[in-house]
């Protein structure tokens, strides 16, 4: 029995799944009106993601930097922040008027619309170790720290979120988008297994801050922003953002350098 018109005219058509490809989106779905977020969704993210690895280290930064430093740093990283997060908002927007690349749904999207494939693997790369440091970093703290069991819970439900990025690209990557348990449990455990190793929660966490974080949120958007609008930016434009590479790259590797010091105790 095959398929010829008469199936092909009933309203029951076998449908084959497109298999995924390197321009395909992280987020799909199913049903057309089914929205993939919200605003109580979106809510829950945002806090995860201040209620977290980023609130858990700024004791130590103060420690290190002083009140007036760590308060002066904290504000600029804030709007550098912002305003590198701004970036990669404008520059899909114009990639969707340029080119109508409408699939443009995560940063690992963007960078494969900006720089190819190259500009995918690189940013789904660093969002995995990213992600997966944070995990390790909470771990860290709540081996040393079980007795406070208020941060140890808050920690143990902001686990699965962070960890969500991991499995999504890894199984795009390697189980074409379905879902894998043994993907997620090999995760989880290497996550561990780093946890155990590493015995300064604040210095671990300083390292992966440093080396990844900063390179996602500072070097790539404004990379993205300035080869998209090259055209259109002016001298002004085009400094502003070459400096926020050259200073998010200069912070990325002192950094990273200071902290494997600190972690492997060579310090003078």
């Amino acid at each position: 029995m095959g398929f010829g018109k008469e199936a092909s005219s009933s309203s029951h058509v076998l449908q084959v799944p497109a298999v995924p490809s390197e321009d395909t989106p992280l987020l799909t779905s199913k049903s057309n009106n089914r929205p993939l977020s919200s605003n109580a969704k979106t809510f829950a993210n945002v806090f995860i993601s201040i209620v977290g690895a980023g609130v858990l280290g700024l004791p130590y930064t103060f420690k290190r930097t002083g009140w007036l430093m760590g308060s002066l740093i904290l504000f600029s990283v804030s709007y550098l922040t912002y305003h590198c997060m701004m970036l990669l908002v404008l520059t899909r927007r114009r990639l969707d008027s340029l080119h109508g690349f409408s699939k443009i749904d995560s940063f690992g999207d963007l960078g494969f619309a900006v720089c190819g494939h190259l500009g995918r693997l690189s940013v789904d790369s660093m969002v995995v170790v990213s992600q997966a440091g944070f995990c390790v970093g909470y771990l860290i703290f709540i081996g040393n720290t079980l007795s406070f069991m208020g941060l140890c819970v808050n920690l143990f439900f902001a686990f699965p979120p962070m960890m969500n990025p991991v499995y999504e690209v890894v199984e795009r990557r390697f189980c074409e988008g379905r879902y894998s348990l043994w993907v997620r449990w090999l995760a989880v455990l290497v996550v561990t297994f780093v946890a155990i190793l590493v015995p300064n929660f604040a210095d671990f966490l300083s390292l992966v801050g440093s080396s990844l974080c900063i390179v996602l949120g500072f070097v790539l958007p404004a990379l993205f922003h300035l080869m998209v609008h090259k055209s259109g930016l002016g001298w002004c434009g085009m400094c502003v953002d070459g400096i926020i590479v050259v200073l998010g790259v200069v912070l990325a590797l002192t950094g990273s350098w200071s902290s494997l010091l600190e972690i492997f105790g060579t310090k003078a």
